[in-house]
């Protein structure tokens, strides 16, 4: 029996890496969600994504994300996200502002 995320990531890997990029470009707001259609990735015309930026101090921006249903509990996904978002933010300056010390 093969995962259910199986199916997505094989279709994923067969994307288009621009539209890839466009759908995981940190959003301005704390969150993003995109459902179907939104996505603008075909292969997942039957699922959402959410997204939530972190940061490196005031640098470097990433982004993390959840590929579900379009069916799902949005309200705790959003907060969970949100939630992992800052905290590896926090975490990832942290981590970078130890690293300029021992440098020093």
């Amino acid at each position: 029996s093969q995962p259910a995320t199986e199916p997505i990531v094989a279709s994923l890997r067969g994307t288009d890496r621009d539209a890839l990029i466009t759908l995981m470009r940190p959003p301005q707001s704390p969150v993003s969600v995109r459902i179907g259609g939104e996505t603008g990735i075909p292969e997942l015309s039957d699922c959402s994504v959410i997204t939530a930026p972190y940061r490196v101090g005031r640098g470097h921006m990433g982004t993390i994300g959840v590929v579900g249903p379009m069916r799902m509990n949005y309200a705790r996904v959003l907060a969970i996200l949100k939630f992992m978002g800052e905290s590896l933010s926090e975490i990832m300056t942290n981590m970078f502002e130890e690293d300029g010390r021992k440098g020093e």
